[in-house]
């Protein structure tokens, strides 16, 4: 759901900054 939620409301470069150190660690 997280997922969606950051899909619906972030846009893909700000999704990308806020997920890609997550998804590094």
């Amino acid at each position: 759901s997280i997922l969606r939620f950051a899909d619906r409301c972030l846009d893909p470069e700000m999704r990308a900054s806020f997920f890609s150190p997550r998804l590094m660690e």
